[in-house]
């Protein structure tokens, strides 16, 4: 079957993947298509691997419903409805409270009250439950659905809602499931064989997302953009007759969540090969905007020759993605990416929200950068770096 990255970034960011976030089913079930087209494609498993499946330790989350509700005076509760009049980060532990809001911590640590966030704060990891106001359009744009840093769960409200709440004698009726907890997560790995295997390129993109939370976050350009190339880029040089040096095809998950699959993986992975050059690609294709390389200043000859090879420009600027994790074992290591995600608020706003969707995006973009990818690997995947520019045609 014939594909392009569209192909990719529709199935991604389908609702039955529920963001994608790390640990949950949705995430679970976007691992195993990712692994069916590297089947599909004849790509091999890494030796030294259960298949096509990297596991490594994590914080993971299903993706569950709470109640909540302003509970007057009179004890009438007026239902709170989610993705509408609130939104929450996942709990460690399951609760079920009615309490009132307040800006006193001895009565949060009393188990007197919910915190009253408006008012008062607590520094990361959240000891108690937080309830804080978010306007109304803001707050239907969603909150990345994950948790991890063992905080308690954090509540967003509506200013409306927010206002019932710290009426006199007001108070709010909240379950939440226990939604996070310590578990098992999946990078999917697969490789091509090339001529020389004690040299690998290895090419990357998180396929984990910010999951959702009354409403899909569909994570577009977060990454399903990335992904879409790293497939795109598998789909086609799995065709290719002869391939300089081993390429591997990495999906990893747990990048929202502290970038623990690449951690993971690059420590397993550092003594398998003589060399590994690593490529990462993190949000790319939206529309109209150039894409760059990022890589800091002691990855230059790379850079400045991969760059050449893609015909965009390298940008000599630490990027906080997975690459960094391959960095710290000295590997070379850069990423693909576009500065308008960094500098443009728009974009940043659209991010991990509701509003991170493919009508963003530029397919055919995400499609060409493939093809040059291609191109690289064919003409110089296996090669000794030496920092020249240069244009190889596919």
């Amino acid at each position: 079957m014939d594909t392009t990255s569209l192909t990719f970034l529709q199935e991604l960011t389908d609702p039955k993947y529920q963001g994608r976030v790390t640990g949950s089913a949705g995430n679970r079930l976007a691992a195993d298509w990712i692994e069916s087209w590297f089947i599909a494609w004849s790509i091999q498993p890494l030796e030294g691997l259960e298949g096509y499946r990297h596991s490594y330790p994590d914080q993971i989350f299903e993706v569950l419903s709470g109640y909540a509700a302003v509970v007057a005076p009179d004890g009438n509760e007026t239902e709170l409805e989610l993705g509408v009049d609130w939104i929450h980060i996942p709990s460690f532990e399951e609760i079920d409270q009615t309490l009132p809001l307040s800006a006193n911590v001895e009565d949060c640590a009393a188990g007197k009250a919910f915190l009253a966030g408006d008012s008062a704060k607590q520094d990361l990891p959240y000891t108690y439950i937080e309830i804080e106001s978010m306007d109304a359009a803001e707050l239907a744009e969603g909150t990345g659905y994950d948790n991890p840093k063992y905080s308690a769960s954090k509540v967003f409200v509506t200013t409306g809602a927010y206002t019932a709440l710290t009426a006199p004698g007001a108070r709010l009726r909240l379950k939440l499931p226990a939604a996070a907890s310590d578990g098992t997560a999946d990078n999917v790995i697969g490789y091509l064989p090339g001529e020389d295997s004690t040299q690998a390129v290895l090419i990357s993109a998180h396929f984990d997302g910010s999951g959702q939370c009354g409403k899909l976050l569909p994570g577009a350009y977060d990454n399903a953009s990335g992904t879409a190339a790293m497939l795109q880029t598998a789909s086609w040089l799995s065709k290719a007759e002869n391939l300089p040096c081993d390429v591997i095809f990495a999906a990893f998950n747990g990048e929202e969540n502290g970038k623990d699959g690449s951690k993971f993986f690059s420590s397993w992975i550092k003594t398998k090969y003589e060399r590994i050059t690593v490529i990462n690609i993190d949000c790319v294709g939206w529309s109209d905007a150039p894409m760059h390389i990022y890589a800091e200043e002691d990855q230059t000859a790379f850079a400045n020759e991969l760059a050449g090879g893609l015909e965009i420009q390298y940008k000599v600027q630490y990027y906080n993605s997975d690459q960094a994790n391959f960095k710290a074992f000295n590997m070379v290591a850069v990423t693909v990416t576009q500065e308008i995600c960094m500098e443009d608020d728009a974009v940043r706003q659209a991010m991990h929200s509701t509003n991170d969707v493919i009508d963003n995006l530029d397919p055919s973009a995400i499609d060409a950068l493939a093809k040059d990818l291609c191109a690289w690997v064919v003409e110089r995947g296996g090669s000794t770096i030496a920092g020249t520019a240069y244009r190889v045609i596919w």
